[in-house]
């Protein structure tokens, strides 16, 4: 079995994402319907296509810390290019810069399973880029730090496009997994919390994808958090977590 077959768990169409079989304890308050030309639909899926798709809000990180459920991202120094909005909501970003990701899961059991991939009970991962795909309020959280100052049109927007747009092609190629359709829901469905997904492209491990979404990863339903490799070797399941 490949490395991107065993990358699956991320895999989940819109459809199950909000049908009832599916809702359990979760219950979205409204059903989604997603048509292929839904004008919105359209716009995200082309968004970063335009030469200037990060040429816009960038932000310039000083020790910047973001803290999704036990994973936390410091940000050294660098800069965070964002994509531009689509119907007034930032969906994306990418991170070039020096930082350090660290999880150690809440629970013994987690702590054992993780210690089985990387020798420890807790990650530490230092990383020179993150590519960001998210719906929930990252892009507020990141505005509003201290830590940040906020500017346009930064130097490497055209670095950070090339870095987003190598991994929608991962999305759909490799991991066969329809990330717009997922974002477009919660655009259409704002009383949800939203999802976080996290590139992390690592100096030890590499190819690593941090994720939390409300709705649960498909593979390890209910678990809403989630820590996976996609690197040749060492693929799977690092961490899961409601």
């Amino acid at each position: 079995m490949s490395t991107t077959s065993r990358a699956l768990p991320l895999i989940a169409a819109v459809i199950l994402l909000v049908s009832p079989a599916f809702s359990q304890d979760i219950k979205p308050s409204a059903p989604v319907t997603l048509v292929p030309d839904d004008a919105v639909y359209k716009n995200l899926r082309s968004l970063s296509s335009a030469p200037d798709a990060f040429s816009g809000d960038f932000a310039t990180v000083n020790n910047l810390v973001l803290k999704k459920d036990a994973g936390i991202f410091n940000m050294s120094s660098g800069a965070i290019y964002f994509l531009k909005p689509v119907e007034g909501k930032t969906v994306g970003a990418v991170f070039i810069g020096t930082g350090e990701f660290t999880l150690s899961p809440p629970v013994d059991v987690e702590k054992k399973h993780l210690e089985i991939f990387v020798g420890a009970p807790e990650v530490k991962e230092g990383f020179s880029s993150l590519i960001l795909f998210f719906s929930d309020q990252t892009f507020d959280e990141i505005k509003g730090s201290a830590n940040v100052q906020m500017g346009k049109s930064g130097p490497q927007a055209d670095r950070a496009r090339s870095l987003f747009r190598d991994k929608e092609a991962l999305f759909r190629t490799g991991f066969r997994y329809n990330v717009t359709s997922r974002t477009l829901s919660d655009i259409y469905a704002p009383q949800r919390k939203g999802f976080f997904t996290a590139f992390i492209d690592g100096n030890k491990f590499g190819k690593l994808v941090y994720g939390i979404d409300p709705l649960g990863h498909e593979e390890v339903y209910p678990e809403q958090v989630q820590l996976m490799s996609y690197a040749e070797g060492s693929g799977g399941i690092w961490h899961s977590i409601k």
